[in-house]
C-alpha cells in the first residue's frame, strides 16, 4: 500500500481493507508514505525481499 504524502495527512485504510478482503493475509501487507517519485520506499524494499526469499523455498 502507498500514500503519496510523508506527513500521513493520507490513509491507507480503503486500500487495506480491500487487500485483506481479496485474501490477503495482513502479515504479507506492506506499507510506505512517499511519494512514488523517490527511488527508495522501505516497504517496497521489505516486500521485495520477502518475494525473493519465498522464490527460494
Amino acid at each position: 500500500m502507498r500514500v503519496s504524502k510523508s506527513d500521513r495527512s493520507q490513509i491507507l485504510d480503503l486500500q487495506k481493507d480491500e487487500l485483506l478482503k481479496a485474501g490477503v493475509l495482513s502479515e504479507q501487507i506492506y506499507q510506505d508514505f512517499d511519494s512514488g517519485k523517490n527511488d527508495y520506499r522501505s516497504g517496497l524494499a521489505t516486500c521485495l525481499k520477502a518475494l525473493r526469499a519465498s522464490t527460494h523455498c
